[in-house]
């Protein structure tokens, strides 16, 4: 069977149908009998236009001197060719496509003394494997009910390569049936006795001139063995012909045949699950084709479309399938059949009743196109719907302003949890727990904490885990010391998501909110200022009358002579009869329905004892809030206010040196991360995939941005902690050394820096030089693209600067001008805060710290800053120190 496809594929019209490339080549010999190349005796239409040689046509081509399939494979290609040729083997190649960049898969073999040579592409293998099987199993059907005689001879030549005779390498069993001479004369005699047999050797130069000029003939003849007429045809297939022999007595028969293979043809179509129908093209005058007719259609197609075969042929795809042009699908099978290149495309077909993705292959036939088709719009509508939810997803993950990640449960034998791990975090879950994505990724939850499995929050996870039922919670991670408000819900019985968001900054004011309403409590109770709350009380015309005590603190007992607890819920005027009379109730009324604050100066006889009290009334939601102090009592309560003034400093500063040891802390861990992490990269970088080295390469970039943030954050607390050591300072030196100190950067940068006369100023030099480092680092950083910078550093005296109206002090303003990409003037204050950003890191490197450092200098020495920008002029920063 090998053979017999083998040879039938030189059927050139058949073959080109085939999808794989079929290469035949024959040795090219030297004097002294050795292989020197190879010679393409036969290539089909597939192989042409894969290679897509610059010679076009391969058939005459040898592969090492034409450079098949391209100079730079032909060597290796030639040595495959002979190790087949010299060992007999069949063997297998694998090789890449220089023009397509794609892998393709040869087999080789021994055929006719040379080498068949069949390539698969390998991306499509299975396509690829089921389309070549439907092929062979068509091929062999053709082979074995063809009615025509085949058979094939090769030459046998003499010594000076005459063409001496030829000896018979293929043929069928119709062959013998048509020309009666028997199997075995065919087997052992040479052509020249077959013709003297049939009396017909004067037609030997005939065939001989076939082989020699590759001209083809055909013939009539009347075979007395068989006592029928015969139609020959021969034609040139190596070095040797092809005959085809049919029976033209028997043309009837060979009609019922034809129609016989074409209906098993039709079975097959008619089996395919994919639509198939075949066009061929309709052209005008000028040879241009302008639609395509349909010759045949499967029954899928009639199935898809609605419409019996009888509808279809003969009518042209514009009559029937307009849409097909704007699609482009049109264009598509017309440049299949104009350059003879196969297409494999996907179009979305909406238009004469038809809506779906189809995948659609397009092959030339002739003058027309074989088209083959399925509907995948459910997978394709699968795939949209997967990258819309990916996109979706990855949308939220990225732009969410809450943190979201999933954790993945760790079972023990029992399938009891006993960890977990993070499996994915979005950028802001990464923020919020404030550890890099690394360790976040790489440790389980009791790495990170070990005591977070007796946690309140193990418990809800498990909770949630079991039950599916949803937790909410706020969980204080003690490793980044943040409030987490943290909802925990199951995805599945192995995994959670959770979604939480930094609430540190309202859990310490909710915290602080409650430690106040505790400490407002227990100095509403424990003041000596007396203070209670009223409620109104309206008659039946809804006028307000009158107030009752809601509470009351222990102060008040003095005035009154009872607990507090007695005053609640009894009318003002039953203790205090003489406040309708003395203007307080009138007060008490005007401030409850205005809202305004009120204060008045009231005189009181407690018990006999004289006091002036002062009173003040607020209306606080639906209470009215008062207020009264003795004037003695004074003093305590600013003296209160002073402490609490007092703990607020040393507060402050405790979190300034808090920030200061922190960012010192972190440089040893961070230097060492980085130290294993290049040390990983050298020895693991050349084995690593391309993506793999890209992580090095973002863990190298995201290290060094950490160093910076440390040493930025590092300097900013040395300002803020560390004492200053009050000298002269001549700032001409200052800036000289910080020029010198970004000599580098000044020179990339093609900087021009204009230094005027600069005064002498009374401060801390290392500071002084941090600041005016910022200054001229903020204007190199933020420079216009392809315009070189040009900085201006000029100084001038000034008095009664508008920042302090109230001082008439004198001070030495320094102003830092240039031509950068500016900003915005609303932006003024703002660029000044720790963190504070106006560009994206991918457009200008940088931690938002240095003109907070600028900024904290500018306060240590009592000074003032301030900022005009305009966007794409440029900035100044004008800063002043005290003369």
């Amino acid at each position: 069977m090998a053979t017999r496809i083998a040879n039938n594929s030189f059927h050139a019209p058949i073959l080109d149908m085939i999808a794989d490339p079929i290469i035949w080549v024959l040795p090219v010999y030297n004097d002294q009998n050795e292989v020197v190349d190879f010679k393409v005796e036969y290539a089909n239409r597939p192989a042409v236009n894969g290679l897509q040689h610059p010679k076009g046509e391969l058939v005459g081509l040898q592969i090492l001197k034409d450079g098949v399939p391209s100079h730079e494979s032909a060597p290796a290609n030639f040595q495959h060719f002979l190790s087949v040729f010299v060992t007999g083997e069949v063997k297998e190649y694998s090789f890449i496509a220089h023009h397509s960049n794609r892998q393709y898969e040869t087999v080789r073999r021994m055929y006719e003394g040379g080498v068949l040579s069949t390539t698969r592409d390998r991306n499509e293998q299975r396509e690829a494997e089921r389309k070549e099987k439907e092929k062979s199993q068509l091929l062999n059907a053709i082979v074995d009910h063809a009615p025509t005689g085949i058979v094939v001879y090769e030459a046998i030549r003499d010594d000076d390569g005459i063409i001496d005779d030829f000896r018979i390498k293929l043929y069928n069993d119709v062959l013998h049936e048509l020309t009666g001479i028997p199997e075995k004369d065919r087997k052992e005699k040479t052509f020249k006795e077959i013709l003297k047999q049939v009396s017909a050797l004067e037609l030997f130069e005939k065939y001989v001139h076939i082989v020699e000029s590759g001209e083809p003939f055909s013939l009539e003849y009347f075979s007395p063995n068989t006592n029928a007429w015969l139609q020959l045809s021969v034609v040139k297939l190596g070095d040797g012909f092809l005959i085809l022999l049919s029976d033209i007595n028997e043309e009837k028969k060979s009609h019922q045949a034809l129609k016989a293979q074409t209906q098993r043809l039709s079975t097959i179509l008619n089996s395919s699950f994919n639509c198939v129908f075949t066009c061929d093209a309709v052209r005008n005058e000028a040879g241009k084709i302008i639609d395509l007719r349909y010759t045949q259609i499967n029954t899928m197609y009639t199935n898809m479309i609605g419409k019996s075969a009888e509808e279809v042929i003969g009518k042209t795809m514009m009559e029937l399938f307009p849409t097909a042009k704007p699609t482009g699908a049109f264009e598509k099978h017309c440049e299949v059949i104009e350059t003879g290149i196969s297409q494999r495309f996907e179009v979305r077909y909406q238009g004469e009743g038809l809506d779906a993705w189809y995948d659609t292959s397009s092959v030339k036939l002739g003058d027309g196109v074989v088209v083959t088709f399925a509907d995948i719009s459910k997978d394709k509508q699968a795939a949209i719907e997967v990258e819309r939810q990916k996109n979706l997803l990855n949308s939220i993950l990225m732009h969410s302003s809450n943190g979201i990640s999933v954790t993945e449960v760790i079972r023990d034998k029992d399938e009891q949890v006993i960890d977990a791990r993070t499996i994915l975090a979005n950028d802001a879950a990464v923020q919020y727990i404030g550890l890099p994505k690394e360790v976040l990724f790489s440790k389980t939850a009791t790495e990170l904490d070990p005591e977070i499995m007796n946690s309140t929050y193990s418990q809800l996870y498990n909770k949630t885990l079991e039950t599916g039922e949803p937790s909410l919670l706020q969980y204080f991670l003690e490793l980044t010391g943040r409030w987490l408000e943290l909802t925990i819900s199951r995805m599945d019985k192995d995994r959670v998501i959770h979604i939480f968001t930094d609430v540190t900054s309202i859990k310490q004011a909710q915290l602080e909110l409650e430690r106040a309403a505790a400490e407002m409590k227990t100095v509403f109770n424990a003041a000596q200022t007396g203070m209670f709350t009223l409620l109104p009380v309206y008659d039946e015309n809804e006028e307000l009358i009158d107030f009752k005590f809601l509470m009351a603190n222990p102060t008040i007992s003095s005035y009154v002579g009872e607990l507090p607890e007695t005053l609640q819920g009894e009318l003002g005027s039953k203790w205090f009869p003489q406040y309708k009379e003395n203007g307080v109730f009138e007060m008490y009324k005007q401030s409850y329905l205005s809202g305004e604050t009120m204060r008045q100066e009231i005189y009181v006889d407690v018990q006999g004892t004289e006091r002036y009290l002062d009173l003040q009334c607020v209306k606080v939601g639906e209470h009215l809030l008062v207020s009264f102090t003795d004037h003695t009592e004074l003093r305590t309560v600013q003296h209160q206010l002073e402490q609490t003034i007092e703990e607020l400093r040393r507060s402050n500063a405790s979190l300034e040196e808090f920030a200061y040891a922190a960012s010192h802390d972190l440089q040893e861990p961070l230097r060492k991360i980085h130290t294993f992490a290049e040390k990983l990269k050298m020895d693991m970088y050349d084995g690593l995939a391309p993506n793999q080295q890209r992580m090095f390469d973002r863990i190298e970039s995201a290290t060094e941005r950490m160093r910076t943030l440390i040493n930025d954050l590092l300097t900013y607390s040395r300002v803020s902690v560390e004492p200053l050591k009050f000298e002269q300072v001549d700032l001409n030196n200052v800036v000289q050394q910080v020029i010198s100190d970004l000599e580098t950067s000044i020179a990339d940068t093609k900087a021009v820096i204009h230094v005027g006369d600069l005064p002498e100023v009374n401060g801390d030099e290392r500071q002084l030089r941090q600041m005016f480092q910022n200054l001229l680092g903020n204007a190199l950083k933020y420079r216009k693209q392809e315009v070189a910078p040009i900085i201006h550093i000029s100084a001038k005296q000034v008095k009664d600067v508008l920042l302090r109206p109230d001082e008439k002090k004198t001070f030495e303003q320094v102003d830092v001008t240039d031509n950068g990409i500016g900003f915005s003037q609303e932006y003024a204050e703002k660029i000044f805060q720790v963190f504070q950003r106006l560009h994206g890191r991918a457009e200008y490197e940088g931690t938002g710290v240095g003109l907070a450092i600028v900024e904290k200098v500018v306060k240590n020495h009592h000074g003032y800053i301030s900022a005009k920008g305009e966007p794409g002029v440029g900035a100044t920063f004008s800063v002043g120190l005290p003369s």
